[in-house]
């Protein structure tokens, strides 16, 4: 059995970045988080699937070796060593400079981005 912890835990990182993102206006920051968790639940099914996979080529004896090739065995044991030590934490981090980057590096430089102003309304 697996911690489900283990899986979605990521999307607490995740979420705690767009929170506290500064220079982001809200408008784009919920959509930053819609997007964002959309593609981070794609990542923790695509780990499951990973999972799933590494069990039957490792992990039930004969039945791995006789239905997975050496290349498949050590393809699937890298993408689970992957998905559950580096991927686990770097997923929330990479979708969130995905689509963040710039008001991210103008808060860090100093120099932030000019945004448009709003127009008046004739009245």
């Amino acid at each position: 059995m697996r911690e489900v912890r283990d899986l979605h835990y990521n999307s607490v990182i995740f979420f705690a970045l767009i929170l506290f993102s500064p220079g982001i206006r809200f408008g784009k920051r919920v959509w930053v988080l819609v997007i964002g968790l959309l593609l981070l639940f794609f990542t923790q099914v695509l780990t499951v699937l990973v999972q799933v996979k590494f069990f039957y080529a490792l992990q039930l004896g004969d039945y791995g070796r006789i239905h997975y090739g050496p290349w498949e065995r050590n393809t699937y044991a890298f993408l689970k060593q992957f998905f559950e030590l580096i991927g686990r934490f770097a997923f929330p981090f990479a979708i969130w400079m995905l689509f963040t980057y710039k008001e991210t590096i103008g808060y860090l430089t100093g120099t932030r981005s000019e945004e448009k102003p709003r127009k008046k309304r004739k009245k």
